[in-house]
C-alpha cells in the first residue's frame, strides 16, 4: 500500500519536491512536532472512547455488578469526559499551531520562488506567461500547507488509529481484527488505484485551469489593442472555448469520483453486514457482550468516516499535486545560467565584443562581430531593422549567450561575472519601458539604494520631467497608468540617469518625445562626460552630436564612424538616413 501510495505521487517525487520543502520548514520544526502530536491524540480517540463506552455497557448489562455500578463506571465516565475535553483542546491547539507557522510558511516558499525567478534567464520569462508563472507561485503557496496538512492530520492520525483499531479488536476476538484488517488493506488497494487515474484527471483540470488564467491575465493586459482592433466578440469565443475545456475537465473528474464514492459505499455496507452477522452468531452462542455490539458497530462506523474522508481528501489532494507538481516543473526548471560569483574590477571601463556570432533558432543574427568602445565614448548603433542592434545590447548585457566569440570589459568575460556586478555597470532604457505601477519616487530611485532630494532633483531636471514631479512627486498613489507614452519614456531616462552606472543604453529613448524635448534631453545627457553613452535610435538628430556611429548590416559591422564623416562619403549610413 505504501509502495502504491508513492507510485500515485510519483510524479511528484521524481521533481524532488521533499528535498526542496524540507529545508524551508527547518524553522518550523517544533510546530510540526505539535501537530504530530495531535495527530496521535486524535488516533487514539479513534478507538479509545469507543472502547470505553463498551466498558460502560458491559457493566451495566451485567446483574451481578448492579449493586456497585456507580463505583465501577464512575472514572470510566470522568475519563471519557476528561479525554472529551482534551481532544476539544487538541483541536483548539492545532488551530493555534496552523494560524502561528503556515502564514509564515507560505511566506518562505514565495520568497524563495520569487528569488528563483530572478535567477532565471531571459528566455525562461519570454517562454511562460507572467500571469501564469504568477499564479504558479500562490498555487505552490497554497498548496504545500495543504499537503502538509494531509500528511500529518490524515495519514498519520489515521494509520496510528488503524493500528489501535486493530489492537483493541484483537483483545475482543481476533476474527473482527482479521475483518478489519483484510477490509481496510483492500478497501484502500481498490480506492488507490482507481485514485491514480483520479490524478491523471486532477492534473488535466489543474492544466487547464491554469493555462486559462494565464491567457485570461495576458488578454486583460492587452485591452486596449482588443478595442482598437474591435476583437471582443474574438476573445468572448476565445475564453469561451478554455473555459469550455475547464468544465468538461471538470465533469469527467466529477463523474469519476461519484463512481469511487459508491465503490466505497458498498463496501463499508458489505463490512457492515459481516459484523452484523458474527456478532449476532457470536451472541447466541454467548461469545460477545452488549458492549461488544457497540464498540465493533461503532469501530467500524469511525473507520469508514476516516478511511473516506482520508480518501475525500486524497482525491482533492491530487488535485494540489497537480497544481504542486505542475507549478514546480516550471517554477523549479534547472537554470541555464548559472550565477558566477567573480566580481567585476572596472578600471578602464572598454567594453570589447570578440568575434562574437548569434542567432534565434536556426536564424543567424551576428556573424563575427568584434568591437571595442573605450570608457566616457558616445556611440551609435545603427542599421536597418532587424539587423540585430537591440540583439548586440542584450548579447552585452549577459541576457543571450553568444554562439561562438566573446564579450569582456577590461578583459573580463561577461560569462565569468557575477550577475549582479555585471548590472551594477549598466543603466539600460529598452524600447519596451520597464516601470512600476508604482508612486512616482519608488519609480525614479529604483535603480539607487537612496538617493538624495538634490540628485532626484537633478536628474528630473535633465529629463525634462519638472511637469510630472510637480503633480506626482509627494503622491503615494501608483502613477504609471496616469503618466503618457513621453512622459514615462522621460522617466525612464531619469532612472537611467540617476542609477550609479558607468554604462548607459538607450534603445529608441526618444520615440514618444517631441523634437524639442528630444534635443533638450539629449544635450543633457550627453553632459555626462565620465559615463559612456550607448544609443541605438532611427532618429539621427542624436548621431550628429556623438563622437562615434557603428552601422550593423546583415550581421556584420559596415561602417564605422563619426555622423560627419560617414556622410562625407559614399555610406550605408548616408543612403539609410536619405530614406528616413
Amino acid at each position: 500500500m505504501r509502495k502504491l501510495f508513492y507510485k500515485n505521487t510519483s510524479s511528484l517525487l521524481k521533481l524532488d519536491v521533499l528535498s526542496y520543502f524540507l529545508p524551508l520548514l527547518k524553522p518550523f520544526r517544533l510546530h510540526i512536532l505539535g501537530l504530530i502530536g495531535i495527530a496521535f491524540i486524535w488516533s487514539v480517540d479513534l478507538w479509545a472512547r469507543p472502547y470505553i463506552l463498551k466498558r460502560v455497557l458491559d457493566f451495566i448489562s451485567d446483574p451481578q455488578y448492579s449493586s456497585y455500578i456507580i463505583y465501577n463506571i464512575l472514572p470510566l465516565i470522568i475519563f471519557y469526559f476528561i479525554f472529551g475535553i482534551t481532544v476539544i483542546l487538541a483541536f483548539r491547539l492545532h488551530e493555534w499551531i496552523c494560524r502561528s507557522f503556515i502564514p509564515a510558511f507560505k511566506q518562505k516558499i514565495i520568497l524563495d520562488l520569487m528569488q528563483h525567478q530572478m535567477r532565471q534567464p531571459q528566455q525562461y520569462f519570454e517562454g511562460n506567461l507572467s500571469g501564469t508563472l504568477g499564479h504558479y507561485v500562490l498555487d505552490t503557496s497554497e498548496g504545500a500547507p495543504a499537503v502538509l496538512s494531509f500528511l500529518i492530520d490524515r495519514v498519520t492520525s489515521y494509520l496510528l488509529g488503524f493500528i489501535g483499531t486493530i489492537g483493541i479488536t484483537f483483545m475482543i476476538s481476533p476474527i473482527f481484527s482479521l475483518l478489519m484488517t483484510v477490509w481496510i488493506f483492500f478497501f484502500l488497494l481498490v480506492s488507490l488505484r482507481l485514485s491514480k487515474h483520479t490524478m491523471t484527471l486532477s492534473n488535466l483540470v489543474s492544466q487547464k485551469k491554469t493555462n486559462m488564467i494565464g491567457k485570461t491575465i495576458d488578454l486583460l493586459s492587452n485591452m486596449l489593442a482588443v478595442r482598437l482592433f474591435n476583437a471582443q466578440k474574438k476573445e468572448i469565443k476565445n475564453i469561451e472555448t478554455w473555459s469550455d475545456d475547464c468544465v468538461k475537465a471538470e465533469k469527467t473528474l466529477d463523474i469519476y469520483l461519484i463512481k469511487l464514492g459508491l465503490f466505497q459505499g458498498m463496501a463499508f455496507i458489505l463490512l457492515q453486514v459481516l459484523c452484523w452477522v458474527i456478532l449476532l452468531k457470536g451472541r447466541e452462542r454467548g461469545i460477545f457482550t452488549v458492549g461488544d455490539f457497540a464498540l465493533i458497530l461503532t469501530l467500524n462506523t469511525q473507520i469508514f468516516d476516516s478511511v473516506s474522508r482520508f480518501l475525500e481528501d486524497f482525491s482533492r489532494i491530487t488535485v494540489t499535486f497537480g497544481k504542486l507538481t505542475q507549478g514546480l516543473s516550471v517554477l523549479l526548471s534547472p537554470n541555464t545560467s548559472p550565477n558566477p560569483k567573480k566580481l567585476l574590477e572596472c578600471k578602464k571601463g572598454v567594453i570589447s565584443f570578440h568575434d562574437v556570432s548569434f542567432g534565434y533558432a536556426d536564424r543567424p543574427i551576428l556573424s563575427k562581430l568584434s568591437l571595442s568602445i573605450p570608457l566616457g565614448q558616445k556611440v551609435g548603433i545603427f542599421g536597418p531593422s532587424g539587423c540585430g542592434k537591440t540583439t548586440l545590447i542584450y548579447l552585452l548585457l549577459g541576457i543571450y549567450k553568444p554562439w561562438s566569440g566573446y564579450i569582456t570589459i577590461d578583459g573580463q568575460n561577461i560569462n565569468d561575472l557575477s550577475v549582479e556586478s555585471l548590472y551594477s555597470l549598466f543603466s539600460f532604457v529598452p524600447q519596451n519601458l520597464c516601470l512600476f505601477n508604482r508612486p512616482f519616487t519608488e519609480n525614479i530611485s529604483y535603480g539607487h539604494n537612496n538617493p538624495s532630494y538634490k540628485q532626484i532633483k537633478e536628474v528630473i531636471e535633465q529629463s525634462c520631467l519638472n511637469d510630472v514631479a510637480q503633480r506626482h512627486f509627494q503622491s503615494q498613489d501608483n502613477v504609471l497608468n496616469q503618466l503618457s507614452g513621453g512622459e514615462k519614456q522621460r522617466l525612464a531616462i531619469a532612472r537611467a540617469l540617476l542609477k550609479p552606472s558607468s554604462v548607459c543604453i538607450f534603445d529608441e529613448m526618444s520615440s514618444a518625445l517631441d523634437s524639442r524635448t528630444e534635443q533638450k534631453i539629449q544635450e543633457n545627457i550627453l553632459s555626462y562626460k565620465e559615463k559612456t553613452m550607448i544609443f541605438i535610435s532611427h532618429r539621427t538628430s542624436i548621431f550628429e552630436c556623438i563622437d562615434r556611429i557603428i552601422v550593423i548590416n546583415n550581421g556584420i559591422i559596415m561602417e564605422d564612424g563619426s555622423h560627419q564623416d560617414l556622410m562625407s562619403r559614399e555610406s550605408l549610413y548616408r543612403s539609410l538616413v536619405g530614406l528616413l
